[in-house]
């Protein structure tokens, strides 16, 4: 049976529909498999999640021009790897649900999540239970330019 990780961020619903539907497809397609959605942020920073989740839902429907700008802001690789460093916790709350859940496979649907693994495998390199985790070099965050 393989155990398949969907991490989601719920800031909007479109992360959380895509890993629903793909936590749906994969148990369509094989029903033995195991698919367990998780919002990571929520576990990990569940008061702080709430405001920002609530901020977020704001600033996007009552000054979308806002939320674009901020956007633009921080779609700066420099800045971006900048702040993957202030995200200690949240790397070291990821390192344990993978040591806890031993998945077969890790989806994110958020992009935050992607570049946290390849932290944790670039300090630790995959642990025994979760080789079967692979990342890639060629992660990226997506450009809205």
């Amino acid at each position: 049976m393989k155990k398949v990780l969907i991490l989601t961020a719920s800031y909007g619903d479109g992360h959380n529909a895509a890993a629903r539907s793909l936590r749906d497809a994969i148990v369509m397609l094989d029903g033995q498999a195991k698919a367990k959605v998780v919002d990571l942020f929520e576990i990990v920073h569940p008061t702080l999640n709430s405001v920002m989740k609530k901020g977020y839902q704001a600033v996007v429907c009552y000054a979308p021009a806002l939320w674009s700008g901020v956007y633009r802001f921080f779609d700066k690789p420099r800045l971006f790897k900048r702040q993957m460093q202030g995200l200690g916790k949240l790397r070291r709350g990821l390192g344990e649900l993978l040591s806890r859940e031993q998945p077969d496979v890790v989806v994110s649907t958020y992009p935050v999540y992607a570049h946290l693994i390849q932290q944790i495998f670039e300090a630790t390199g995959p642990k025994e239970g979760n080789s079967n985790i692979q990342h890639s070099e060629k992660l990226q965050t997506p450009s809205c330019s």
